[in-house]
């Protein structure tokens, strides 16, 4: 959180690629609340184009009009072929596991496109 913007983001750049972590206190709250809704344990949330079906046959998206998914790994080294079976390019979630501390294991993770369509993520604060 120290090393966010003015606009409570820190942006990432690796290689020709963005990633971007939003911790706008608003955006915290509604991942938070989204979070409060699952009944299953998981480590991360997915926006995704479709909310039924195997997670493979679907794409990240940006929130709104998106299903979010649920999903649990059991190491930050398993997010990497995750997304990048979601769209995300390999470059850029294989380098997810070092800027997003805690990731697969006690943060869960909010992970989805932007307005520009820049790969995005929070920290979902387990209350809101």
């Amino acid at each position: 959180m120290n090393s966010a913007d003015q606009n409570s983001e820190v942006i990432h750049t690796i290689g020709e690629l963005q990633f971007r972590i939003d911790l706008k206190p608003d955006d915290l709250r509604l991942w938070s609340k989204t979070l409060q809704t699952r009944n299953e344990h998981c480590n991360l949330l997915l926006a995704c184009e479709h909310g039924d079906g195997a997670l493979d046959q679907t794409s990240l998206t940006w929130v709104v009009g998106s299903a979010i998914r649920s999903f649990s790994i059991q190491s930050a080294d398993e997010v990497t072929p995750l997304l990048t079976s979601l769209g995300v390019e390999a470059a850029l979630s294989e380098k997810l596991p070092e800027l997003c501390p805690g990731l697969g294991f006690d943060i869960t993770w909010a992970f989805y496109l932007d307005r520009n369509g820049t790969l995005s993520a929070s920290p979902v604060p387990s209350e809101a």
